[in-house]
């Protein structure tokens, strides 16, 4: 994904919201995703988001609980793509994938997050929020659990061409691996998805299928992708 055609100033504020809830943010990813499932203005834009998934365009929103403000854009009909300005720093990115979009963040949601970073555009990244819901019917938060170990991702592969190319091939050829040993669409993306940020410093989070709760995933000592507690 290109910073140029990242940073368009494409996207409107919300109105304000009337009734702030506590801003506060826990500093641990569990507590930061506990957080956003329970706030209104975070889940009503996801459901948002989620209503459009039948369209034919993505959709996105930055927002910010700081200064309480969430700006929305939406990509032109037929590119799995949203042009935003993003002005100030923001503490979390939240869009939606349509048919033929991937069920789960795609490389470019990935180089998104790399793009934010370099140019100093995410606030603090240990409390940062990347979301995507989907037209496969699954909804997926990602946070930096590990600021160290995702600067050294950052550095070493997001931001060397060659390397993030032979890393999104992998990512995807993992997907079609694990679909031709017999494994559905979503499940198939998802272990997949896992094995490419394992050790980079990221947590993912799926959506139960009430859309009411998020649980931590991770692989298993089989390599598998399981649900875990949080602690």
């Amino acid at each position: 994904m290109d910073p140029a055609n990242f940073f368009l100033p494409e996207c409107n504020p919300d109105p304000p919201v009337d009734i702030p809830e506590d801003p506060n943010i826990p500093s641990d990813p569990c507590g930061q995703v506990s957080a956003l499932k329970n706030n209104s203005a975070f889940t009503d834009r996801l459901n948002t988001l989620r209503s459009l998934t039948n369209g034919n365009f993505e959709a996105a929103y930055t927002f910010n609980f700081t200064t309480y403000t969430f700006n929305y854009a939406q990509g032109t009909p037929g590119q799995h793509f949203v042009a935003m300005a993003v002005t100030n720093p923001i503490e979390g990115y939240a869009h939606n994938h349509f048919s033929g979009g991937d069920p789960i963040f795609s490389d470019g949601d990935i180089e998104l997050i790399s793009i934010l970073a370099n140019n100093n555009k995410i606030s603090d990244l240990s409390k940062f929020t990347l979301a995507v819901t989907t037209h496969s019917g699954t909804e997926y938060l990602l946070k930096i659990s590990n600021v160290s170990a995702f600067n050294t991702f950052n550095a070493n592969i997001l931001n060397n061409p060659t390397a993030f190319g032979a890393w999104s091939s992998n990512y995807y050829q993992l997907a079609t691996t694990h679909q031709a040993n017999g494994m559905s669409n979503t499940d198939a993306f998802e272990k997949a998805f896992l094995q490419a940020i394992l050790g980079n410093g990221l947590a993912l989070f799926r959506a139960n299928s009430s859309h009411t709760n998020f649980e931590k995933k991770e692989l298993d000592s089989s390599n598998n992708s399981v649900t875990v507690p949080c602690p």
